[in-house]
């Protein structure tokens, strides 16, 4: 019996709060057989309970790095594919993570008769056989051995509990015929380029760039960025400072004083055209950090930064807003691929 929210299709079940990143190196072959698959835990230091029947190996994160690779190559890959090769060359088609391709684990496979395929970017959701089938059965089976696991015995998986939980569901989801469904419907075994369809290769759609940022920004960070770009006087500057019409080259002065005071007096707009390369006295850090000094003290949530009194706790969590997503642009311009 589940206990829920009337008229709620999905009822959610609460899981294990304790996660960690573990991988597994599984690999298929062409005649519907499996390898024993190696699991790399996340520690410094392997611990003997971890180990049930099989290959298990650490790294400070739980993923796979460059001597996780060459350890696996040595001990697991190699040795478990030898007897089937007998003698011939072994392909590899392997994922193109930089940690797979090494110059020890290339070297090694080089003196070991082992060719290794790269996958080409971005395209495994088509010609990796596990993630296009395997993997889903895969999921399945992982799911129903956890809940078996934690209704036996009250409690999630652990460390010491991974092997023999993630074992199981293998053998189940790894069967012979889901392995040559797999290199079938990849195109790879036997070989069949007619598999992929012009649709799984198409371009990404428009919507899934965006050319502004993924959060607005708050007022600080724009009142910086302001100050940066465009050298904004605020309001008070440009009422407190008479209007003249803007000076040519010829007629700013020798002296930097007078240089100075004729700019303050020119508007803004006309400012932004005076060319900084004949001036270089406009861009000195001063000015940019009054003009960020400026900026901040207009802002709600940012003056505190420039005010001399301190700001409280209470204070800053008044002010300081949460960030909220933004929506995607409705009018994003189609490029002319024809262009290319």
């Amino acid at each position: 019996r589940v206990v829920g929210h009337r008229g709620t299709k999905t009822q959610h079940k609460q899981g294990n709060a304790n996660h960690e990143n573990v991988t597994a190196i599984i690999t298929i072959c062409g005649n519907g057989s499996r390898l024993k698959p190696t699991i790399i835990f996340k520690g410094k230091h392997f611990q003997s309970k971890w180990q049930n029947n099989n290959l298990i190996c650490i790294s400070e994160n739980g993923w796979t790095d460059g001597e996780s690779a060459l350890q696996w190559m040595k001990k697991d890959f190699n040795l478990q594919t030898q007897e089937k090769a007998n003698g011939e060359t072994c392909i590899l088609f392997m994922d193109g993570h930089n940690s797979h391709y090494s110059a020890d684990l290339l070297e090694y496979c080089k003196g070991n008769n082992i060719e290794i395929l790269g996958y080409p970017p971005h395209c495994t959701h088509a010609l990796q056989g596990l993630d296009v089938v395997c993997f889903a059965k895969q999921k399945g089976c992982w799911k129903d051995e956890v809940n078996k696991r934690e209704e036996t015995t009250g409690r999630g998986v652990n460390k010491e509990d991974f092997a023999k939980v993630f074992g199981t569901a293998f053998i189940q989801a790894m069967t012979e015929d889901i392995i040559l469904a797999a290199w079938k419907a990849t195109g790879l075994i036997q070989f069949n380029p007619n598999i992929i369809k012009p649709e799984q290769m198409r371009s990404s759609e428009i919507t899934s760039t965006k050319s502004t940022f993924p959060l607005p920004q708050n007022s600080p960070t724009r009142a910086i960025m302001t100050a940066f770009r465009e050298y904004k006087f605020t309001n008070l500057d440009n009422s407190s400072r008479p209007s003249t019409p803007v000076p040519g080259p010829s007629q700013f002065p020798d002296s930097p004083s007078m240089l100075n005071q004729n700019l303050f007096a020119t508007p803004f707009q006309d400012r932004m055209n005076i060319d900084p390369s004949l001036y270089p006295s406009l861009l000195t850090p001063s000015k940019h950090m009054r003009f960020l000094r400026n900026g901040l003290s207009s802002t709600a949530s940012g003056s505190f930064l420039v005010k001399k009194t301190k700001a409280t706790h209470e204070q800053m969590s008044r002010l300081i807003q949460n960030p909220t997503l933004e929506t995607v642009p409705a009018n994003i311009p189609r490029p002319d691929w024809s262009l290319l």
